[in-house]
């Protein structure tokens, strides 16, 4: 009941944040009908512009008492199970056109060839980020403006969340031993073309590398090397 009472609140203050027309999914890992059914039944006495729209999906269940709703069982879709009800404020929502932002012909010549050039880009206070949506967030404070692809500087050093990212940078797969050394946080020889690349141990992307005489000099992040001593 007291989780409840904040996912009212929740669901209220997102729903006020709504053009006309818009909509918006609430949801959660929970299958307790005093968390799902009976939130969404509350909400929609209460709130007179907001409606349920129905979801349907093979396999997923419905209770009687509200049956636009959802729930995904773990024993036909894999996780732990979700509850999922769409609900739409009245009105008509216009729909803006937006169109991408390339990144500047500076950021281009720092950045790439660490990210591809196509898709939309961002440089905000000094920094450049790759938005995975084609959302216009112009005004709105965020705590992250999608994918970080790294400082403007020169040189250039790429972020690690884009290591985390498939955006065309190019790779060197390591063997065991050098996936281990890399995650401790060592130096170890790569014979490879000089500056930054990715390395990847079995198709899975670790971080960078910036190679220089030989070396593949270690970028992995300071504070996460610590877990990996006794590899």
């Amino acid at each position: 009941l007291r989780c409840q009472k904040i996912q009212i609140a929740l669901l209220k203050a997102c729903f006020a944040m709504l053009k006309p027309g818009g909509k918006l999914l609430y949801s959660t890992c929970s299958f307790s009908y005093e968390e799902d059914e009976e939130v969404i039944l509350s909400f929609l006495g209460e709130e007179k512009e907001a409606s349920i729209l129905p979801l349907n999906c093979p396999g997923a269940y419905h209770h009687p008492d509200l049956k636009e709703a959802i729930h995904l069982f773990p024993s036909h879709y894999s996780g732990e199970g979700q509850f999922l009800a769409l609900i739409q404020k009245a009105g008509t929502l216009s729909e803006s056109v937006y169109k991408p932002r390339p990144a500047s012909s500076k950021a281009k010549a720092i950045v790439f060839p660490y990210a591809e050039e196509s898709g939309d880009y961002l440089e905000k206070d000094g920094a450049l980020y790759r938005l995975p949506l084609p959302i216009d967030i112009r005004g709105l404070s965020c705590l992250r403006y999608g994918i970080k692809i790294g400082e403007l500087t020169t040189p250039f050093i790429p972020d690690f969340a884009l290591a985390r990212a498939d955006l065309g940078t190019p790779c060197i797969d390591l063997n065991e031993p050098e996936a281990k050394a890399y995650l401790r946080g060592e130096t170890f020889a790569c014979e490879k073309e000089k500056g930054f690349a990715l390395v990847r141990y079995l198709g899975l992307p670790l971080g960078f590398v910036k190679i220089s005489g030989n070396q593949a000099k270690n970028h992995y992040p300071k504070g996460l090397r610590h877990s990996y001593q006794n590899l």
